[in-house]
This record gives structure tokens, C-alpha cells and sequence, in this order.
């Protein structure tokens, strides 16, 4: 046999960076949820901030606030844009006579993609709600293989 001996289990060390466990980012959730930010200005997206809020408040960490904002603001912005469709129409004329989309749906697709992907990270999707609550079943505490045993034959 060549070569250095493969050490056992127990004394192997993984250094590797992605592998870490002490680079999780340790927080409590906010106890009482800030106003909306200034910057939020249509009525939809600080409508959205306070269901956003009220629904999974109890899971917003201080720096998860920038990313409730995102979140707001997108949504926000696809409501404007989806007004603006409803009043001038799908298909606008373009100053060469030809008829085209209106540039309105375009960017009411790509923010509610925006609002879509931001959203499903706090539980706010049916699916995303099912995911957490299947992770938060394995948190429970270990049971005993003998009692399972005999619940089982019993």
C-alpha cells in the first residue's frame, strides 16, 4: 500500500470556506416592525408593506428590512404600470404609424418577476409556506427508535 493512511472519520476536519458552519448569520427577528420607509411612495407598495409585514413579521431579521422594501417597491411598481396598461391600452401606435406593445407591459412582466422571486424567501408562497413547515418538522425533537417500535406493533 502507497501513499499516507486514510484518517478515521472522527479526526477529519472540513476547511473548506462554503463549508463552514460558523458564517451563519445569527439575529433575532424584530420584535415591533418599523413605519414604511420614506421612499415608498404609491399607495400599493406601502398597502404592501403593511400585509408583508403583518403576515410574516415574526420572521424579519434588522437586515431583511432592505429586501421587504425591494419586495414593496416592486410590487408597487407593477401596479402602476399594470394602471397605466388598463387605461391606454396593450398596443400603443409608435410615431412611425406601426402598433407595438406597450412598454407599460413589459415592465409590469420583469417587476412582477421581481416581486415573484423576492417574495417566495419569506413564506409568503403556498409552496415556500410548505417548505418552511416541513423544515420546522425536523426541528422537533429526535424520537426514541424503541417507542416508534412499539407504537408501531401496538
Amino acid at each position: 500500500m502507497r501513499g499516507r493512511r486514510n484518517k478515521p472519520d472522527n479526526e477529519k476536519i472540513d476547511n473548506r470556506p462554503s463549508r463552514a458552519k460558523s458564517a451563519l448569520i445569527k439575529t433575532i427577528p424584530i420584535k415591533e416592525i418599523p413605519q414604511p420607509p420614506k421612499r415608498l411612495k404609491s399607495k400599493a407598495a406601502l398597502e404592501e408593506w403593511d400585509r408583508l409585514t403583518r403576515n410574516v413579521g415574526d420572521m424579519i431579521h434588522p437586515q431583511d428590512l432592505g429586501l421587504v422594501e425591494a419586495i414593496c417597491r416592486a410590487w408597487g411598481s407593477y401596479v402602476e404600470c399594470m394602471e397605466i396598461v388598463d387605461e391606454r391600452g396593450f398596443i400603443v401606435v409608435a410615431a412611425n404609424g406601426l402598433e407595438m406593445p406597450s412598454p407599460y407591459v413589459t415592465e409590469s412582466r420583469k417587476q412582477l418577476d421581481i416581486y415573484v422571486k423576492l417574495i417566495r424567501e419569506f413564506g409568503a408562497t403556498p409552496f415556500a409556506r410548505l417548505r418552511i413547515s416541513e423544515t420546522n418538522k425536523g426541528k422537533q425533537a429526535p424520537k426514541d427508535p424503541m417507542e416508534e417500535l412499539l407504537q408501531k406493533l401496538g
